[in-house]
């Protein structure tokens, strides 16, 4: 019978872990003849070899004689195997029974799927350890919602820059003919590398949160040290963006690359530099000898090291280039965090924002993008709120971007700068095909759940607090009945509000209220606030919805025109709907008392019934 998937687990020193990880593989829910368990040990000292013969003669032991690094060792463990689909996962994790399964299921998505990335828990299944792949400019790849309770909010399958190299799929022959992992990496960013070079290649790389594995966070990686860690770090980051950029954009990213790496040397062992500043010195020698912390020494080494090396690197450059099907352009998307820092060290940020904007490293990284806009209201000559805001976001973001809008209805009137279209189940996966960003408003994510499942980045427009009218829309209903609605509208609301990617709202004193509901999903936590204390990077405000280019008065359509309105009135206008929620009462009665004295004040209501034709008429 042969095999489908062969298990590859690389092991050094880990035999604290063994039990535990093997135990979940062969608990696996997959027919236990179809896959097998590749055991590699990378010269450990501690008895893991003895223990899994054994304890665990089910697995097929390769033992090295020397440390051959994470890449090395799985490279030897893909070549050892004879399953159509290898599957790596780390020895300090255990599987989900349903973690082979799932993850090979990813495969028929597509033809061009190449690799299969799983959610990675943390052990006690409470806490994110990788929702997805991102990456900075400069090579430093991220773990999306790394630390974050896990509350559903990472469950959309979609396209990842790459997986983590402690829990993914591949094919075993597409892995070996792309070049395997660069062994020249030892550890850390292999897999940053792998996936990249996949996308480079033609390939596509998915996400898919159920197939899960729990992970101990660097179980086996801590006893490196941090200063050994981080030189692997950034010189295998600086070895990724050598590889895989497009000449055009490594000319653009390679000066500021190197320049952050020693400016985050200095940051994270805090070196005193105002001793080499002139202007607070004497003038004096600042001394013969210098005490530089290996931190900063780590980093220093990196750089060297990838210039001792430069050859061999860009040999392996020249061998992805020539197999380039995707231009940087398509790629770069896929990047999720290329302008944000990863230290959260005011001086590096202050360094960091000085050179993204003195190199305009914006035209790069921020190209235009594809954005769907989606609204459940009505499109017409009359519009309410949701389909004004929509139609002006929509305009707004055409001059920068390609834009579609999709309305529940079709529309008399025909936009210039975007194109609009009808909503609906037969139509929407073609539209979320194409889109980068998908911007939705209300109830509309419920009503087309694929969105949420479309893996593409998820803006939620929060202006209309939907939850909090329909406490007052639905007064008079019966005590049950209102008590479903208000536990139905939260539900909805909470969903978005931990599975989008951003917020927007119409106002300062809304963001405030929205920032409170975040905190009390768990949105908000250290990493998030570490990376942006002002929190504008999650939820930021988009006033309501009018055009930005000045209005020009051409003709009278109230003064004048409208009977008991004269030409030299002063007209206060109502300017949105009627609702339950508003106070109309309280200003007729003013104006009432106005116009005794005023008779050239008049009061206009700019419209009384919905143009949707789904909002009931209100009471008020």
């Amino acid at each position: 019978m042969p095999l489908d998937v062969s298990i590859v687990v690389l092991n050094f020193n880990g035999k604290q872990f063994l039990d535990a990880c093997i135990e979940s593989l062969i608990a696996q829910d997959y027919p236990p003849g179809r896959f097998e368990i590749i055991f590699v040990d990378n010269g450990s000292s501690d008895g893991s070899v003895a223990h899994m013969k054994t304890h665990w003669p089910q697995a097929r032991v390769v033992a090295l004689e020397n440390n051959l690094g994470f890449a090395g060792g799985i490279n030897v463990g893909v070549r050892e195997a004879k399953g159509e689909y290898v599957a790596l996962i780390n020895n300090d994790a255990r599987a989900h029974p349903q973690w082979i399964s799932k993850g090979l299921a990813g495969f028929n998505k597509a033809m061009d799927v190449a690799m299969i990335a799983s959610k990675i828990l943390t052990l006690d299944g409470k806490t994110i350890d990788y929702g997805g792949g991102a990456l900075s400019f400069y090579g430093h790849g991220f773990k999306v919602g790394v630390n974050e309770p896990d509350q559903g909010q990472y469950d959309r399958p979609g396209e990842t820059l790459f997986a983590s190299g402690c829990a993914l799929l591949i094919p075993r022959d597409l892995f070996l003919d792309v070049g395997a992992f660069d062994e020249d990496y030892f550890a850390f960013f292999e897999d940053v590398d792998l996936g990249w070079r996949l996308w480079t290649m033609g390939y596509r790389v998915l996400y898919e949160p159920s197939s899960i594995v729990y992970h101990r966070h660097h179980g086996t990686a801590e006893a490196l040290g941090h200063e050994k860690e981080r030189f692997l770090l950034e010189r295998n980051a600086l070895m990724t963006i050598l590889k895989n950029y497009e000449g055009k954009t490594l000319d653009k990213v390679l000066g500021p690359s190197v320049m952050l790496a020693l400016e985050r040397g200095l940051s994270y062992a805090g070196v005193e530099r105002q001793k080499y500043d002139l202007a607070v010195q004497d003038g004096g020698p600042v001394g013969e000898q210098e005490q530089v912390p290996t931190l900063t020494m780590s980093h220093m080494l990196a750089i060297s090291e990838v210039c001792r090396n430069l050859p061999g690197v860009m040999a392996k450059r020249e061998f992805v280039q020539s197999r380039r099907v995707r231009s940087d352009s398509e790629i770069i998307p896929l990047f999720r965090s290329a302008l944000i820092p990863n230290i959260n060290d005011p001086l590096f940020s202050q360094t960091f924002s000085k050179m993204v904007e003195s190199l305009n490293m914006d035209s790069v990284f921020n190209a235009p993008s594809k954005v769907l806009v989606i609204t459940g209201d009505t499109v017409s000559a009359k519009m309410a709120g949701p389909a004004i805001r929509a139609w002006e976001i929509s305009a707004e973001l055409s001059r920068k971007h390609e834009v579609r809008m999709l309305v529940k209805t079709s529309s008399e009137i025909k936009p210039k700068t975007f194109t609009l279209d009808v909503i609906s189940e037969r139509t929407l996966p073609e539209h979320l095909d194409w889109a980068d960003v998908v911007i939705f408003q209300g109830f509309v994510m419920h009503a087309y759940p694929a969105i949420a499942r479309s893996g593409k980045i998820l803006v939620a427009d929060l202006y209309d607090p939907f939850h909090l009218e329909n406490l007052e829309m639905f007064r008079q209903d019966d005590a049950d009945r209102r008590l479903n609605i208000a536990e139905s509208d939260l539900g909805v609301i909470n969903h978005q509000l931990r599975i989008c990617d951003f917020f927007i709202c119409a106002s300062e004193k809304q963001r405030d209220f929205w920032l409170g509901q975040l905190a009390g999903i768990g949105r908000l936590n250290p990493q998030v606030y570490d990376l942006d204390p002002t929190l504008r990077g999650m939820i930021d405000v988009v006033p309501f919805g009018i055009p930005s280019d000045p209005p020009l008065h051409t003709q009278n359509v109230l003064k004048g025109v409208l009977p008991g309105i004269g030409p030299d009135d002063k007209v206060i206008l109502w300017g949105g709907g009627i609702y339950n929620w508003f106070d109309p009462l309280t200003l007729i009665r003013a104006v009432d008392q106005v116009v005794k004295d005023h008779p050239e004040v008049k009061l206009f209501f700019m419209g009384l019934a919905h143009p949707n034709p789904d909002v009931p008429e209100m009471r008020m």
